[in-house]
């Protein structure tokens, strides 16, 4: 998608219409719109090879991003990024504190990286292809609990973040060896009890990668955030720079939608001939 003077616009539209979906649909009490900030992260410090194979954004997101900021701002929708973290980190902390607070949390992202956040009252609604992830699916989808996940991928790495995991273990073997033991730790405590040899010497042969990738994948859920949960309110929505803003960049069904939700002019209740005036 663009302007017909070739602006690039696919981005900010489809986050524009999904805000739009959002704030329509599910008319959230507490909201935030979560960024990552520049790295490196404490993870770089950690594992200078983090995500060291990612190709940088493309320059035709990078020219949308203001938009997309600008558009955030008019909408009057909390944002938050950190320094040295990264967004899945103020996530997991914003879901903590939620929880602590007793209310129940929508995450709505499809990066799989925030399915361990999952829990009773915690769910991961996935828009785009229409998935709500409870406890339930992700049980029945990969075979383990959503606390189990965080040990299943330091077994198996992540390639998007260039985290290695052990050779000859994928997701399968992965899986069966969490359901045999209650957990990662538990599992390299009894090695002894793996009757494949091959596997058992796989295991303690990478266990100290294993406890690393383990370390990078988890999510911290302690930041330091500048704000409480019960601050993150959508405010009231700054319609007309909001129709600026869609006019400019030929949403022409959103601009009209923005409009037709415009009050028509201001009013004031006249009781006498002194407020008249």
């Amino acid at each position: 998608l663009a302007t017909s003077q070739g602006f690039p616009t696919n981005a900010i539209y489809g986050v524009t219409n999904m805000l739009a979906k959002v704030l329509r649909d599910r008319q959230p009490t507490y909201l935030a719109l979560v960024f990552d900030a520049k790295p490196p992260t404490f993870r770089h410090h950690l594992y200078p090879q983090y995500k060291a194979h990612r190709p940088g954004m493309p320059e035709d997101l990078v020219r949308q991003l203001d938009y997309l900021r600008q558009i955030i701002n008019a909408w009057n929708l909390p944002t938050l990024e950190l320094p040295g973290y990264e967004a899945d980190d103020l996530i997991a902390t914003l879901t903590r504190q939620a929880r602590e607070a007793g209310l129940e949390v929508e995450i709505i992202s499809g990066d799989k990286d925030l399915l361990p956040l999952v829990q009773p009252g915690v769910t991961v609604w996935d828009p785009l292809r229409e998935v709500r992830y409870t406890p339930e699916l992700i049980q029945e989808k990969f075979g383990v609990p959503p606390a189990s996940l965080l040990d299943l991928r330091a077994l198996t790495g992540d390639a998007s973040d260039n985290i290695p995991g052990v050779p000859g273990i994928g997701p399968k073997t992965a899986q069966k060896l969490l359901q045999r033991f209650p957990s990662l730790d538990d599992l390299l405590t009894h090695l002894e009890d793996i009757p494949e040899a091959k596997l058992r010497q796989r295991l303690q042969e990478y266990r100290e990668q294993i406890l690393q990738a383990r370390q990078l994948l988890r999510l911290d859920d302690q930041v330091p955030l500048p704000v409480s949960v019960k601050e993150l309110k959508p405010g009231p929505p700054d319609r007309s720079r909001l129709f600026q803003l869609f006019t400019t960049l030929e949403f022409r069904k959103l601009a009209q939608e923005i409009q037709e939700a415009q009050p028509q002019g201001e009013f004031r209740l006249v009781q006498d001939l002194q407020g008249w005036q």
